[in-house]
């Protein structure tokens, strides 16, 4: 996801209750928009505090961890990033969910 740095914004454009990080790419130029909100779930977990987690979608599927630590470097401190929808996921469930949230934001 090779990704290059733009100018720093004050404040995100928001929807749906997610921010909205618009990502130049660099080997083509093209925007590419992130969308992320503060993680939560039903269930408590140590591993993902929801004071300090948050939820990314709209991911390029080739995105890797590097690329995501890349994305946040200088402004802030990434301990783990899990990715969704991999070996031993539904993903054709994950699929749909996706579909479904995405449909709402447009």
């Amino acid at each position: 996801m090779g990704t290059k740095k733009g100018k720093k914004s004050s404040s995100l454009n928001e929807v749906g209750g997610y921010k909205v990080l618009p990502v130049e790419v660099s080997d083509t130029g093209v925007v590419h928009y992130l969308y992320f909100r503060q993680h939560s779930s039903n269930k408590e977990d140590i591993l993902k505090p929801s004071d300090r987690t948050i939820f990314m979608t709209n991911l390029p599927a080739d995105t890797t961890e590097r690329d995501v630590r890349r994305l946040f470097q200088g402004v802030a401190r990434i301990a783990r990033v899990i990715f969704h929808g991999v070996v031993g996921q539904d993903v054709i469930k994950t699929a749909a969910a996706d579909a479904r949230m995405m449909s709402e934001l447009a």
